[in-house]
């Protein structure tokens, strides 16, 4: 009698172990996506073909706040594609959480023309960069049109493992 409790026990456990390791993959492959649009408020410092520094600001959707800061290579404006090789970011929860993180790469390309539109709308660059937590910032920086749009604009979406 005590051999079949002790069987029944391990069955028990053995299948207690197994749900709660699914619950934990399951928990640990979502992921959490926050849209946010905001503002260039730095266009960065230039020093040989870098530039260091260019600085964005902007609200989230849930009620917080984002900034990020890159350093890129190359020149900025149409009909370019620069790479970005670092920079941070940070994240104010509208319950006082914080997150933060280094930007490690990532690129910014616009159109070659005022008209040309590259998913983002005519004359806007799209940008997509990798954080050092695994996640990514993507999304459309208006920065070729000053005559209506100063500063320049940044919308899109923060994604967190």
């Amino acid at each position: 009698m005590a051999l079949r409790s002790g069987r029944r026990m391990l069955v028990v456990l053995s299948c207690a172990l197994i749900l709660n390791a699914a619950a934990l993959v399951a928990v640990a492959s979502t992921s959490t996506t926050v849209s946010f649009s905001g503002r260039e408020f730095f266009p960065g410092v230039h020093y040989g073909g870098a530039t260091y520094g260019a600085t964005f600001a902007g609200a989230t959707t849930i009620g917080g706040a984002i900034f990020a800061s890159v350093n890129y290579l190359g020149t900025a404006g149409l009909g370019n594609l620069v790479t970005i090789f670092g920079g941070s970011w940070a994240t104010v929860n509208a319950d006082g959480s914080r997150l933060r993180g280094r930007v490690t790469g990532g690129v910014v390309q616009w159109p070659t023309t005022l008209g040309g539109d590259i998913r983002c709308g005519p004359g806007v660059a799209k940008f997509s960069a990798t954080l050092s937590n695994g996640g990514t910032i993507a999304g459309c920086l208006d920065d070729t049109h000053p005559a209506t749009v100063f500063p320049p604009t940044i919308y899109g979406t923060l994604t967190l493992p």
